[in-house]
């Protein structure tokens, strides 16, 4: 299959400055998107906020950076609430987006990488505590009120991991335990190139006092002073003996040194729990399972594969942006974007634009939906996924996974019910392989395979089929719950009689005395199951003559007893 047949991305575009009619020169050099936000840096110091909830209405914000200075990046909280901008040359503002207000951090000084946006603080007022990294290698704590209002700034790392210069490209903080207030459990996990640590630390979420003064009705003096309670709370993730560190490293080649700054983490699902990780690095990508809640560091990031950088015309190719959703990693290069199966690694998506579009800048996706951006200087390009799962089962499939296999046919059952089909009877044929027919027929019952043609594949005298066909019949006649069922209902209720009671007679003529008993109480709650008691009653001379031909005496008292007629 092509990946143009394929087509498991939609892509709109938008040319910001022709569409939205903007006045000036267009430089796109920065997007972030979420919440139906959408925030660009458009020039050395202009920020465009488009809603894209409200028929695309934007507002140009301009930013006062001095004369010889330009913004370098933005990054927006997951709820598109609060927005911080960097300077290049380590000026600092935050933006409040509900009211495009700009509040310059006069207080902050250095070029930030990255921003760990607290997720147990969603309020529009506050930032709450986050974390943020800088192009030199430190990591700062603090807090901002929506009105630009600073709470304290710590440096808690001045170069996180010991290694002058080494940016943060990505901080992610993630609170784990919260029973006991004062020592909740969090995690924090930093990226740099080439590098992956993994930091589990307490943290005292306990309120700020009030005062730092305590009335002392002993003392004559009447007050005393209190320590002072510092304001920030993630100082344990620095400390050796707070905390509990692990680093993955990424092994580079000597050809990979010239991408040796290239360095991002991506988590899926990107709110709450991550349960899958994309690291690109200068030695490729890696993809691999993640596990929040693993007792140890070291248990935390799992690597599933890892991809080297494609060379093209001779030289590494560097991706300018990359994603990652359920499915898919999505690579942006400057004229083309790739979507790669997580599972084969091969390419399912492939999409190249008009070369008017220019080339790609970056990749963002929206933390709050299934969109992918990328953008070009002047053009964004929306990516919606369209039944992005639609080859997935077949993958699950062909390794023997049939669970899973089975969990997204059955998602997709209205779009392709042939996929479902083709995973219940490749199933059903490995359990029979296997002899194991009582599984197969829990299978085959979920089928729409023609009746006969599943019984069928059970109609031996051997047990182990006999067996099989039983809870056949049995998943069958649960199915039957329709007025027009009735018929072939009663016709299965005197095939399963016929079953049980050669069984019953068997383990009697062989004096399989327990077996007896067993099957005996199984024959006798199945003529109390409601829509197999309204069979017989219907049908009681029938009943009576097949329990006598099996010399079957109790039963047919039992059944006297139930219903009467004997």
């Amino acid at each position: 299959m092509s990946t143009q047949q394929l087509g498991i991305f939609v892509r709109t575009q938008q040319d910001i400055k022709r569409d939205l009619k903007l006045q000036g020169h267009v430089s796109i050099t920065a997007v972030r998107v979420s919440n139906g936000h959408l925030l660009a840096v458009i020039d050395d110091r202009t920020l465009l906020h488009q809603s894209l909830a409200t028929n695309n209405k934007h507002v140009e914000i301009k930013i006062p950076v001095g004369p010889a200075d330009a913004v370098a990046n933005i990054f927006l909280s997951a709820l598109g609430q609060h927005c911080i901008v960097t300077t290049k040359q380590g000026e600092n503002f935050y933006v409040q987006v509900r009211s495009n207000s700009v509040f310059p951090l006069k207080k902050l000084k250095g070029v930030l990488s990255c921003v760990g946006w607290n997720p147990e603080c969603i309020k529009e007022t506050e930032t709450g505590h986050i974390l943020m990294g800088t192009t030199q290698g430190a990591i700062i704590e603090t807090q901002i009120s929506s009105n630009g209002v600073i709470s304290f700034i710590k440096e808690h790392s001045s170069s996180f991991g010991g290694e002058k210069n080494l940016g943060v490209s990505n901080l992610y903080l993630y609170m784990i335990n919260d029973d006991n207030i004062k020592a909740t459990k969090w995690l924090m996990l930093v990226c740099q190139p080439g590098r992956l640590y993994s930091v589990y630390a307490s943290v005292d979420m306990s309120p700020s006092p009030k005062s730092n003064y305590i009335g002392a009705a002993n003392l004559q003096a009447g007050w005393i002073s209190m320590p002072e309670t510092p304001p920030y709370m993630f100082h344990s993730f620095f400390s050796t003996k707070d905390s509990q560190q692990t680093c993955m490293s990424m092994q580079s080649t000597a050809s990979s040194q010239t991408l040796a700054g290239l360095s991002a983490l991506l988590m899926h699902p990107p709110h709450g729990e991550p349960t899958r990780f994309l690291w690109l690095g200068p030695g490729g990508i890696t993809i691999g399972k993640i596990n929040v809640f693993a007792d140890k560091p070291r248990d935390i990031v799992e690597e599933e594969d890892h991809l080297e950088h494609r060379r093209y015309e001779g030289r590494l190719e560097r991706p300018v942006g990359v994603s990652l959703t359920e499915y898919h990693m999505l690579l942006a290069y400057p004229n083309r974007l790739n979507a790669l199966s997580i599972y084969t690694k091969t390419v399912v998506f492939e999409d190249t634009w008009q070369p008017e579009f220019g080339n790609a800048v970056g990749l963002v996706s929206d933390p709050t939906s299934e969109f992918q951006w990328l953008f070009t200087s002047h053009v964004t390009m929306k990516y919606k996924p369209v039944d992005e799962n639609r080859y997935v089962w077949r993958v699950f499939l062909e390794r023997g996974d049939y669970a899973k296999a089975l969990t997204i046919a059955r998602s997709r059952l209205e779009i392709d019910p042939e996929a479902h089909e083709l995973v219940l009877k490749r199933q059903a044929e490995k359990y029979i392989s296997e002899k194991n027919f009582t599984a197969a027929a829990e299978i085959l019952a979920q089928s729409t395979e023609s009746f006969e043609a599943v019984v069928l594949k059970f109609m031996s005298a051997k047990d182990s089929k006999h067996l099989g066909l039983k809870t056949l019949l049995e998943k069958k006649l649960d199915g039957m719950l329709r007025p027009e069922d009735r018929l072939r209902r009663e016709m299965l209720v005197i095939w399963l009689l016929e079953i049980q009671l050669a069984e019953l007679a068997e383990a009697r003529r062989e004096g399989r005395e327990q077996e007896s008993a067993d099957l005996a109480t199984h024959l006798q709650r199945f003529l109390m199951r409601k829509n197999v008691h309204d069979s017989v009653v219907v049908n009681r001379d029938a009943v009576y003559n097949l329990m006598a031909s099996h010399a079957d005496f109790d039963s047919q008292l039992f059944l006297a007893k139930q219903i009467g007629g004997y």
